[in-house]
């Protein structure tokens, strides 16, 4: 059984259109990472019958995200946050700038060998803070800390993954992961 070892890939594809199905732009590749995060919050529920409870259940509500990168350029934080960037490399945050949706695909290496491939289809991730520290006899490095929510798509779906050392797992879909949003084909 392989385990996770580390991050090797990161991109975000803008949504091209809201609407009955989401289509997505050419992934841009998050460089930098550090680390990422996924944690599934759950609704439960119980149906009772009789005075008694007949069934209990949770049901996956959204998945909170959080990824560590070590530089995050003007252009990508514009970007993410909806605000303007302009070719000065200028950029404009107001209070009405509107949160962009992007699919996020990650993939996970795993060992001895293979991959845990994952792509969310509508997720909003947001730079939580940006700090420094004064320089002294040593340097401290200042990480970007982007967090934000996987919620689902117009079909429901929050995430698909595919772990590449299974052996039902198809290798084209494997190698094609960071090329696209992975959409099943009809």
């Amino acid at each position: 059984m392989s385990r996770i070892a580390g991050v090797k890939y990161l991109g975000i594809a803008p949504i091209k259109k809201q609407g009955e199905k989401e289509t997505y732009e050419t992934p841009i590749e998050l460089k930098q990472f550090v680390s990422f995060s996924a944690t599934k919050n759950y609704s439960e529920t119980s149906w009772y019958s009789n005075d008694q409870t007949e069934e209990t259940f949770n049901a996956i509500v959204d998945e909170d995200i959080e990824i560590v990168l070590g530089h995050l350029s003007g252009d990508l934080r514009a970007k993410l946050s909806g605000a303007t960037y302009d070719e000065k490399g200028v950029m404009t945050e107001k209070s009405d700038d509107e949160q962009a949706e992007f699919g996020l695909i990650v993939v996970l290496s795993q060992l001895p060998k293979g991959t845990l491939n994952k792509a969310y289809y509508r997720v909003k991730l947001k730079v939580e803070s940006t700090e420094g520290e004064t320089k002294t006899d040593s340097i401290n490095d200042s990480t970007v800390t982007l967090s934000g929510k996987a919620i689902p798509n117009s079909e429901g779906i929050i995430c698909r993954t595919i772990d590449s050392t299974d052996t039902t797992a198809d290798a084209t879909v494997v190698s094609n992961w960071t090329k696209a949003v992975y959409v099943p084909s009809a």
